[in-house]
């Protein structure tokens, strides 16, 4: 989104100048004002696309030029409005946008930092936490970062620094920029590469949970509310209007740009600060966790990640699904998707804020965090696999097994008569969701995966859990129902995969296929030989 929308210098048919773009819905007019038109606004009109973008291309106009948009609304009022996504401001109080060019951009040298397999840190982490001013033990600028924190953090492991910028209560001049007041965009980049360089993560204290009322930059911003919402008992406060897919997105690729244009390693929030403050813990979901985006804190060691892709990890559960954070009300989910394009988990409760999965690994692993514990939660997963959508429920989102330990001890004896009961596909409820549970014995195996239609016959998408030292394997897969074709995938210990039909299967193809078939055999048929039936028991 900040590469399309904002200002953008540009060569148009040997024509050099800027593009200008920006989105507002409701607006009847905007204009691009600034110093290479005297602030006037009957001089550049912009043009209106149905999504209710409006684009101009301004020939000589240039790097450093301040700008802002006048726009009307559809009343007829007509007021100036900063670039919501400028990537450098004035200091404020004044509040125009400039023009940047980010194509020359910084020379980073922490290419070894952002390209190593690791994309992250695991937990626990000691944080050095910055803030800038002319207080005691504050920084006085960007340029004063590296001699002054670097030295302090050097030699020590385990180090994150976290940098703060903008002051709670302190008016945002602009969500794309850091603080102009501390210095040049280039000297905050010059510092988060010094410390890529000895091995320290960076993590920015981000705070656009509120929008102040006073700059009145965003509010009311095309005649609309369009970014803001009013905070239920706080007269004074306005907060982001998560309910709208444009402002999540917004958000969202404000997450990105610190990521992959100033090398931020991660974003912070105070989950407990921002409920207290927002009293709605709904929004605060929203919020907190799209700041994640693909920056993920990583709680996982990249063995145990080698392990499951590589069909090593008997209990795909220890991985995959909800899991605590380590702070109360946190869960971290992670989810197995080779294929999927765009995933989101859909929280059951809080279904207007839907939380976008990032891959946090190769072979399509993907986590995101949720403000719930995990007990608490009932989610759906959606994405875009082959060209298709599909919404699921998570098969990994609770641990079910329709084997006892005596089930198993039996069958390890020998004596396990009614076996059949247990092995094969079995219709079963788990938590309020119908599904099948898949359990077969396969004790030389690797890996054991469910395949069928519904994961495209992929052994990768959904691998079993070993009960340990049965050989068993088993997983229940929700809204999974009589009817659908399986089979085993197994991964034996030489490498070798084979697919196979499941022997405790009530029904398979016709010949000659051989797939397995759900079936269940409750209220199938009455049967009325009763009387028989205890002749033959009395019979020797």
């Amino acid at each position: 989104m900040y590469s399309a929308l904002g200002a953008h210098p540009q060569s148009k048919k040997g024509v050099t100048g800027v593009n200008f773009t920006l989105w507002a819905p409701h607006a009847s007019r905007v204009s691009v004002v600034g110093i290479f038109n005297q602030w006037d606004g009957r001089r550049h009109f912009m043009e209106r696309h149905d999504s209710g973008v409006w684009e101009l291309f301004i020939p000589g106009a240039g790097v450093g030029d301040l700008y802002k948009y006048e726009i009307r609304n559809g009343e007829g009022a007509v007021f100036l409005k900063t670039d919501p996504l400028a990537f450098q401001t004035e200091v404020y109080p004044s509040t125009a946008a400039m023009v940047s060019d980010r194509t020359p951009g910084y020379a980073w040298t922490d290419s070894s930092w952002m390209t190593r397999q690791t994309p992250g840190w695991e937990l626990p982490v000691t944080l050095h936490r910055v803030t800038f001013g002319t207080g005691s033990g504050e920084v006085a600028g960007y340029p004063q970062l590296k001699e002054q924190v670097l030295p302090q953090l050097l030699g020590r492991t385990g180090v994150q620094v976290e940098l703060s910028f903008w002051a709670l209560g302190e008016t945002v001049a602009g969500y794309f920029t850091p603080n102009p007041r501390y210095g040049q965009p280039e000297e905050l980049m010059a510092f988060i590469d010094a410390c890529h360089q000895h091995g320290i993560g960076v993590i920015l204290d981000w705070i656009p949970a509120h929008i102040p009322r006073e700059g009145q930059e965003l509010t009311w911003f095309d005649g609309s509310r369009l970014y803001d919402v009013d905070v239920p008992g706080q007269p004074g406060m306005l907060a982001f209007n998560l309910e709208r897919p444009e402002v999540r997105n917004v958000l969202t690729a404000n997450a990105r740009f610190w990521r992959q244009v100033y090398h931020v390693d991660a974003l912070r929030t105070d989950v407990r600060t921002l409920v207290a403050r927002l009293g709605q813990p709904e929004s605060l979901d929203g919020l907190r966790f799209l700041l994640r985006d693909d920056a993920p804190l990583l709680t996982l060691k990249p063995t145990e990640h080698q392990a499951l892709i590589e069909g090593r990890h008997t209990n795909p559960h220890d991985i995959l699904g909800p899991h605590p954070l380590g702070e109360a009300g946190l869960s971290v989910v992670r989810a197995l998707l080779p294929d999927a394009e765009s995933p989101w988990l859909l929280n059951e409760r809080q279904p207007h804020l839907p939380y976008a999965l990032q891959p946090i690994y190769a072979g399509g692993l993907f986590e995101t965090v949720v403000a719930a514990e995990p007990e608490d939660l009932r989610y759906q997963i959606s994405a875009l696999e082959h060209g298709e959508p599909h919404t699921f429920a998570d098969p990994y989102a609770t641990t079910f097994s329709i084997l006892s330990d005596q089930d198993c001890y039996l069958f390890a004896e020998g004596n396990h008569y009614q076996i059949y009961e247990n092995f094969g596909a079995h219709p079963a409820e788990v938590a309020g969701r119908r599904g099948i549970n898949f359990a077969v014995w396969a004790p030389n195996a690797q890996r054991v995966s469910v395949v069928s239609a519904f994961n495209h016959w992929d052994g990768r998408r959904h691998p079993m859990r070993l009960r340990p030292g049965s050989g068993i394997w088993e997983l229940f897969i929700p809204g999974l129902a009589e009817g659908a074709l399986y089979k085993f995938e197994i991964l034996a210990r030489n490498g070798n995969v084979f697919l196979k039909t499941d022997p405790f299967a009530f029904h398979t193809e016709v010949p000659p296929g051989t797939a397995s078939i759900v079936y269940d055999r409750a209220g199938k048929h009455v049967w009325r030989d009763g009387a028989w039936m205890q002749e033959r028991m009395r019979q020797p």
